[in-house]
């Protein structure tokens, strides 16, 4: 996953208001970087991600998922995103409430990436509508294909959950055991 995305691709970001400036955020290209990071004091973003929602700083309720999940941001897939962030709006705009944990669990499950067998490092956690769900939740379209989305990442000093030396740590220092994301799937 070598990346290809520029200073100037993530400037457009921030010019159409998707995206917060580097003094805020400190951004940087993540051009000489080919995977991800287990720095605790970096992440890897992607374009894709913050077109379908993404931002900073990132909700309890986002940051409460990773956790639960043990797995990073850039597990996830860029149409798991949007299912969060449709989840999160729906909790927030239309119920009134903050986004519900049982709520979300009851309607989407993790799924490995591309298969059980074979989990993806970048995108290797995808969330998905449980089945029969649709029936009875907010209907909208999911992109098919997201094209080349894992070549347009860029880096940010991290405002996530970190994960080191086998130890999931917190923002506040604390650390915690981490499972392998293959072991999020058993």
């Amino acid at each position: 996953m070598a990346g290809k995305y520029t200073k100037s691709d993530i400037l457009s970001l921030v010019e159409e208001c998707l995206l917060q400036p580097r003094s805020i955020i400190k951004w940087w290209p993540a051009l000489c970087h080919s995977c991800p990071s287990e720095e605790t004091n970096k992440t890897i973003l992607f374009s894709s991600f913050v077109e379908r929602g993404f931002g900073f700083p990132t909700s309890n309720f986002f940051r409460g998922l990773l956790f639960h999940w043990r797995i990073q941001a850039h597990h996830l897939t860029p149409n798991s995103i949007l299912h969060i962030s449709i989840f999160v709006h729906l909790c927030e705009a239309f119920l009134g409430i903050e986004p519900h944990f049982d709520l979300f669990k009851h309607l989407f499950h993790l799924k490995p990436q591309p298969s059980g067998e074979e989990i993806y490092v970048v995108g290797g956690a995808g969330l998905q509508l449980r089945q029969g769900i649709e029936k009875v939740y907010i209907p909208y379209k999911l992109s098919s294909k997201v094209i080349d989305w894992k070549s347009n990442g860029f880096m940010s000093r991290t405002m996530l959950l970190h994960c080191r030396a086998g130890l999931l740590e917190l923002p506040n220092g604390v650390a915690i055991g981490f499972k392998s994301l293959r072991a999020c799937f058993k």
